[in-house]
């Protein structure tokens, strides 16, 4: 019985190996990351920018200078990168090394 759960875990595993690795395949066949993540080019990015300061490190009221920690994250929405999960074995998250996609260029001047 043991031996017998851990064939059927072991399977269970290659599947859904097999059917990340086909995901995978199928977002980056043919993609560009150069290009704007919108099927319409009339469509704008929208990119939601999140800044949350988690320390004051030092206050120089003389000079007005901050210096803080801060934690940032931004999230879009990349139309070429969806699927349908049913066909990939109901994967419904992957991760991606940003060096893969497309990254909107945002620089903060000040804070």
């Amino acid at each position: 019985m043991c031996g017998f759960l851990l064939l059927q875990e072991n399977r269970s595993s290659n599947s859904f190996k097999s059917a990340s690795l086909q995901l995978y395949d199928q977002l980056f066949k043919g993609y560009q990351k150069d290009i704007r993540p919108v099927k319409n080019w009339a469509d704008p990015t929208i990119v939601a920018i999140d800044i949350t300061i988690y320390a004051i490190l030092n206050v120089d009221e003389k000079n007005q200078l901050l210096a803080n920690y801060i934690w940032y994250r931004q999230s879009w929405t990349d139309e070429h990168l969806m699927w349908n999960p049913e066909m990939f074995g109901n994967i419904k998250r992957i991760a991606i090394p940003t060096n893969r996609i497309w990254v909107p260029d945002i620089h903060i001047q000040e804070l």
